[in-house]
């Protein structure tokens, strides 16, 4: 009886202690603390714990921090996080903290110091008025900062100054944290600061959102159709390329796909194993787009005969002519891209009439499953059904005449003669 009522004494202590931390702490915090208000130098362990570090521990593989950019840390508060993002950006990179406060910058620099970290310039400034010009940044991060700023808006619109157009913006934020926001209201923000949804990753619990600026000539619509970090390495690993040879481009054949002697357009290329496949058969030409230089470099690597590879916005085919290709090949792109349908419209105008369209897309279910699984960051605009998709595409004159759908759908399309 009493190692019973030990248990049922520890067990209460334990749900207290978790009902604390997840709620009473919450609330002191606000009380003492108030709300827009950046945690206290003499605070800083609650943001620097292994706790804290764990919850938080993907938010620089979400940011997608790249080597040789240069990336602004905005709020790096005793800088947890600073010296991997440094190493991440390499020394060809830059990564620049700015902290409102005196104390944390210093806390900064003596990390910094002893990592023995030479590409971390630290600043103490306002985050209304970064010392920083114009479009100097590639990449910007906060990790439960923002809903500490007074006004987040004023300082999105600032960060929205110093990025370069198409620059990234991530805010990761957890609930443990007091001035913890919703999804929404930090979308909302953003917006209103002029940027574009990207990526979004997590859940309630922690969550992390990318946004981008628009470069100039951009629809102010999220048309940019980036892959996030996740999903850029995985499209580029061994079990991929092995779908696309077995299934995907099998299929293709099956429904007709013969290239021979045919100018060819391959619409998000990627690195340019599509294009390698389809080269056994001979094209007359190739053409593959796609929106990432990063991986326009990987599959010009490959130097395939005939073939030409670009970064081009297939929701604008400005540099293809109307009526000048045989055949488009898309494997399973569309989904990136929340303007999905202009792409369509696109292939529709340059393709040759008789022209062929060969298409595979996941149903907007199962992209909805990857995103809950595996946080893939898909735009929630391109989750598109396959009886949406099959629409466009009547819509914009490409007749359907092979189909197979198990999930994924397979689509042979013509466009009028």
């Amino acid at each position: 009886m009493k190692k019973k009522n030990t248990l049922w004494i520890a067990t209460a202590l334990l749900v207290g202690l978790v009902a604390f931390w997840l709620l009473g702490l919450k609330l002191l915090m606000k009380l003492m603390k108030g709300r827009g208000e950046p945690c206290p130098t003499s605070w800083s362990w609650i943001v620097d714990n292994p706790l804290r570090r764990w919850d938080v521990r993907h938010a620089l593989d979400r940011a997608g921090l790249r080597p040789g950019e240069t990336v602004l840390e905005l709020g790096p508060g005793p800088g947890a996080f600073t010296v991997d993002a440094a190493r991440r950006v390499g020394p060809e990179g830059r990564l620049i903290a700015v902290d409102i406060q005196p104390g944390m910058i210093a806390q900064v620099n003596a990390r910094v110091k002893a990592a023995g970290v030479t590409n971390v310039e630290t600043y103490v400034a306002s985050a209304y008025e970064l010392p920083l010009p114009d479009a100097s940044v590639d990449r910007a991060y906060l990790i439960t900062v923002l809903p500490e700023i007074p006004d987040p808006v004023r300082a999105l619109r600032e960060i929205h100054r110093v990025l370069k157009p198409g620059g990234i913006i991530s805010t990761t934020e957890e609930f443990l944290d007091p001035d913890y926001p919703r999804r929404a209201t930090t979308v909302a923000w953003a917006r209103a600061a002029g940027f574009e949804p990207a990526e979004r990753y997590g859940n309630w619990w922690n969550y992390t959102l990318n946004f981008h600026k628009p470069a100039e000539g951009d629809a102010a619509d999220g048309s940019r159709g980036r892959l996030s970090e996740v999903e850029f390495k995985a499209m580029n690993t061994g079990a991929r390329r092995l779908l696309q040879r077995t299934v995907e481009y099998p299929l293709f054949k099956r429904f007709g796909l013969d290239v021979t002697g045919q100018d060819v357009l391959e619409i998000g290329c990627g690195s340019g194993y599509g294009a390698a496949l389809l080269a056994s058969q001979g094209p007359g030409s190739y053409l593959g787009v796609d929106l990432m230089p990063e991986q326009i470099a990987l599959a010009q690597r490959r130097a395939l005969p005939n073939a030409t590879f670009i970064v081009q916005d297939s929701t604008d085919l400005a540099q293809v002519a109307d009526a000048s290709k045989d055949v488009v090949v898309i494997f399973g792109v569309l989904h990136h891209i929340p303007t999905w349908r202009a792409v369509v419209r696109e292939v529709a105008r340059v393709l040759r009439p008789g022209g062929e369209l060969y298409l595979e897309e996941p149903n907007g279910a199962a992209i909805a499953a990857f995103d809950r699984l595996g946080h893939w960051g898909h735009a929630p605009e391109a989750a598109f059904s396959l009886r949406e998709l099959e629409a466009a595409l009547t819509d914009a004159g490409l007749r359907i005449t092979h189909r197979l759908k198990f999930g994924f759908g397979t689509y042979r399309a013509q466009k009028e003669r």
